[in-house]
């Protein structure tokens, strides 16, 4: 098992293979701590997971190096400035009055009256 928890990719490290891992390397502290590693930067670095999750990962593991890194790249507003993921990117948005309008399109969003093409389209507009 330690050999496998080495050999991971950090891209196959996603939650489910960390949950299904977990139980199996229970006796293993290093394998866990190499696992866990790899799936906070396969969090950084190609999933999507939230502020919060991204900030206890680091107290944890101490990726800071990698987020230095990742805060280098472009974002692509597209791929994560979604009408289901406000909570991740809101905040980035100064005025309150454009904060009102993201989450009045997001609503419209989930009730079929706007498409999250048409979403995606009004918040690059804005910039």
């Amino acid at each position: 098992l330690k050999g496998w928890a080495e050999a991971v990719h950090q891209q196959d490290a996603h939650t489910v293979c960390v949950q299904e891992s977990l139980s199996r390397l229970a006796h293993d502290s290093e394998s866990i701590e190499n696992l866990l590693q790899k799936h906070a930067l396969h969090e950084v670095f190609f999933g999507n997971a939230g502020r919060e999750k991204i900030n206890r990962l680091n107290r944890t593991l101490n990726i800071q190096w990698a987020l230095d890194i990742a805060a280098q790249f472009p974002k692509e507003e597209g791929a994560t400035r979604l009408s289901t993921n406000l909570e991740t990117w809101l905040h980035e948005i100064a005025d309150e009055d454009d904060r009102e309008r993201v989450e009045l399109w997001a609503m419209k969003v989930s009730k079929g009256k706007m498409t999250e093409e048409e979403f995606n389209e009004k918040v690059k507009n804005m910039n």
